[in-house]
């Protein structure tokens, strides 16, 4: 594996950077979770996200399955990543891997091979990744909707991709919802304010 990773200094404010566990757990995934989309049996592992093991952290990290999970638990509470688990795998995507990784025409390249396959893990699942504005725009135009794209992202953003107490599996399906309510509040507009004709 060859290339490289920003390193912003912001990681001193962070609120475990004391803690070395949670620090070591948190640069390990940084330097190995896909630079960019790889695919893994047949589905898409986005640039951010890679697919794991509590086994192969701990064994890759050198720390014990229980310092991992605990590591993982305060990366989690931080907002630092987002897991969705199975009983033989879990897939862990840094939350800010654009915003702390994106390109801005720096010199450089990240380039190399890193691995998006594991022969231990039989099946994933489609793993979530939170979208642009720009995404949920020509999403938006594609069905030919009302729905305002900046307010759907903030509004997420702002609940952490929650939906009530679960985590986000599809915004597409999220955004179909509010474009049904934005057809009803057109509606209720249109009934609410009648046009006379002579």
């Amino acid at each position: 594996m060859s290339g490289w990773i920003k390193l912003h200094r912001s990681l001193k404010d962070w609120e475990w950077y004391d803690d070395h566990n949670a620090t070591r757990v948190l640069l390990h995934l940084l330097v190995s979770v896909n630079y960019e989309d790889k695919q893994w049996k047949g589905q898409t592992v986005k640039a951010g996200s890679m697919i794991t093991s509590w086994e192969s952290l701990a064994k890759e990290v050198g720390l014990s399955v229980k310092q991992i999970r605990l590591a993982m638990s305060k990366l989690e509470s931080s907002k630092e990543v987002v897991r969705f688990t199975t009983n033989k795998w879990q897939a862990v995507t840094l939350v800010k891997w654009d915003k702390l990784q994106g390109c801005d025409n720096e010199q450089g390249s990240q380039r190399g091979s890193q691995r998006a396959t594991t022969k231990e893990y039989k099946e994933i699942k489609k793993v979530f990744s939170t979208p642009t504005v720009q995404e949920v725009m020509e999403y938006c135009k594609e069905r030919n909707n009302l729905v305002d794209a900046n307010k759907f992202v903030n509004f997420y953003a702002s609940k952490g991709w929650m939906v009530g107490k679960n985590k986000m599996k599809d915004w597409k399906a999220a955004v179909r919802t509010w474009e049904d309510d934005a057809d009803k509040n057109k509606l209720k507009g249109i009934m609410s304010h009648p046009v006379i004709i002579d």
